[in-house]
């Protein structure tokens, strides 16, 4: 079996196109062992069993062939809020968190309001 150091070093060189191959593939195996990032660095030297390596290894393809990752977890954070999502919504965008920002600054802090 390999390590998650191993599966994650394999990751990094098939999402290699992509331009965070370290943190994409961090993030699908947090998703695919349900673990902390934390967890992947302190347990870099823990065999992977082949049922999650094998969940992994299809996220990975999955990621290689362009899907994005929030698509693949089925999650996307919106101002530290985990949102549920899929192809079929579009995913909020960093822009989308500086519109909102600029967009509060305009409401009185103490009127009563809801968007």
């Amino acid at each position: 079996m390999l390590t998650v150091k191993a599966v994650l070093a394999q990751a990094r060189e098939r999402l290699s196109a992509t331009r965070q191959a370290r943190l994409d593939a961090e993030v699908l195996l947090m998703h695919a062992a349900k673990v902390s990032r934390a967890w992947l660095y302190a347990h870099g030297d823990d065999a992977v069993g082949p049922v999650v390596q094998a969940a992994f290894l299809d996220l990975v393809e999955r990621r290689a062939q362009g899907e994005p990752i929030a698509y693949i977890t089925g999650t996307r954070e919106f101002w530290s809020l985990p949102l549920q999502v899929s192809p079929a919504v579009l995913t909020p965008r960093p822009e989308t968190e500086l519109l909102v920002e600029s967009a509060l600054e305009f409401i009185p802090a103490d009127a009563d309001w809801r968007i």
